[in-house]
């Protein structure tokens, strides 16, 4: 096999290979140039931008989740692109607790648990870099991708992105 034709096949297993497994391709749509493949296959990586309290409680499989969300790079991403991953996510509750949660490799995040565990309303920021971004306000809706789609809905301005 000459080096021409070697070059493209482990390009191609390496972007096939990344930590988030076989159920990813690649999509030059995706900012991440990734995109989940993997349907509803169960995987903490699965679905990212997609809805996925509201999954989970309707299809009555997988984890409970507290709240639940994706990290982008832009906020027009389209679902199942994978965001960013390492990302912080602080949720700050009406009673002065805070969880953090970090994005994973498809820039999901996430925290399992009872509903009722965040007092509502809460606020939320995301950090990186010594950055942060916070939500507007306080909100009362623990399925942050229900809100935060690639064009925005309830007041937001789409998805939830990395600060700058």
């Amino acid at each position: 096999m000459t080096i021409g034709y070697a070059l493209p096949i482990l390009a191609s297993c390496a972007i096939g290979c990344v930590a988030t497994g076989n159920d990813t391709i690649a999509d030059s749509a995706c900012s991440a140039q990734l995109k989940w493949a993997g349907g509803d296959k169960g995987s903490a990586f699965m679905n990212p931008g997609m809805d996925c309290v509201d999954c989970h409680t309707r299809m009555g499989e997988g984890p409970k989740f507290v709240f639940a969300g994706t990290v982008f790079a832009k906020f027009s991403e389209a679902d199942l692109c994978h965001g960013k991953s390492g990302i912080g996510v602080e949720i700050s509750g009406a009673d002065g607790k805070i969880t953090k949660a970090t994005t994973n490799d498809s820039g999901n995040f996430y925290l399992q648990g009872k509903a009722g565990s965040i007092a509502l309303p809460y606020t939320a920021k995301v950090t990186y870099g010594g950055k942060e971004r916070k939500m507007v306000g306080p909100q009362a809706n623990t399925n942050c991708n229900s809100c935060h789609t690639a064009t925005g809905t309830s007041g937001a301005p789409g998805r939830i992105v990395v600060p700058e």
